[in-house]
This record gives structure tokens, C-alpha cells and sequence, in this order.
């Protein structure tokens, strides 16, 4: 029973310890091995030596933004412009793309779908907090001696003169 323990342990132990001495952030351990993964804007098109990968660039409209041994680099985000999305980010092979709201739009839901139009403030009422990529117009009555005129998702009260 003794030796069952003690070989079960050694194999945890002898894992542990080929697994702790790769860099886990460039390198992969594969049969007690160090093996180099493919640097960011590459995917491991082949696996011929541990030491020497053979890496791809992705392709356009693709990204891989870690050191990798996948197959495969990921989609990058369509930013539908007809949904009112713009690109904040310039394409890269290293980085996703971020899509955001146009400006005078904000997400219709926290999953960010599409983007709806800003609350308009109605005459009389100001523009408390402006909208933003996430979150819509905050529209407040304009204080007493004030007024607007407009009907505007960034509104602002102006002072009666007398």
C-alpha cells in the first residue's frame, strides 16, 4: 500500500516539477520537454522540433494576442458600421479589435449588439451626464431662472437675461 502511495506521489511530483521549470508565458511542457509556442500575430502551423515551431502570421482580419500553440489564429470583431459600430482600435495581428459606439450612440444592452441613439433632451431640460459608448444621456429639468431650447442629447440651459 506503501508503494502505491509513494508512486503515485513521485508522478505528481515529477509532472509538477517538469511543468515548473517552462516559462509559462513563451513555452509549453510536452513529454518532460520545454517546447517554444509561436509569438503574438502567429498560430503554430506545425509542430516539427520543441524547439523550433513552425509559425504562421494570421491572415487579415485575424488576430492571436498571446505567445500560442494553437492551430488557428481568432477572428477579429466585425464592427458593423450599419449597427452604428466604429473600430477604436487600429486592425493588428497582435491585438483584438475593440468596436464601440458612434459618436451620439450607445449599447442597447451590456452584450453590445447594436447601438441606439442617445436620449434627446427635450426643451427645458439639460444634458445632466452625456452619453457615452455604454451609457445614454442623463436629462435634467433646467433650474429655475434657466431654459432650453433645444432638442439634443448634449443640451445645455442657458441664463434668462433681464
Amino acid at each position: 500500500m506503501h508503494l502505491l502511495i509513494m508512486t503515485g506521489m513521485i508522478m505528481i511530483m515529477g509532472k509538477t516539477a517538469a511543468q515548473s521549470h517552462c516559462d509559462p508565458i513563451t513555452q509549453y511542457e510536452k513529454a518532460g520537454q520545454c517546447c517554444r509556442m509561436c509569438s503574438p500575430g502567429t498560430s503554430m502551423s506545425a509542430q516539427s522540433t520543441c524547439l523550433e515551431p513552425q509559425c504562421t502570421e494570421c491572415g487579415e482580419k485575424e488576430y492571436q494576442d498571446k505567445y500560442n500553440s494553437e492551430r488557428q489564429c481568432h477572428r477579429q470583431p466585425y464592427c458593423d458600421p450599419n449597427k452604428n459600430f466604429q473600430s477604436s482600435t487600429q486592425e493588428s495581428k497582435k491585438k483584438r479589435t475593440t468596436c464601440l459606439c458612434e459618436l451620439g450612440f450607445h449599447c442597447s444592452s451590456e452584450a453590445c449588439l447594436t447601438c441606439v441613439p442617445h436620449t434627446a433632451c427635450t426643451p427645458g431640460h439639460w444634458a445632466q451626464s452625456t452619453g457615452n459608448h455604454t451609457h445614454d444621456t442623463v436629462c435634467q429639468k433646467c433650474p429655475e431662472g434657466s431654459f432650453s431650447t433645444s432638442n439634443s442629447w448634449n443640451s445645455v440651459c442657458t441664463k434668462w437675461t433681464e
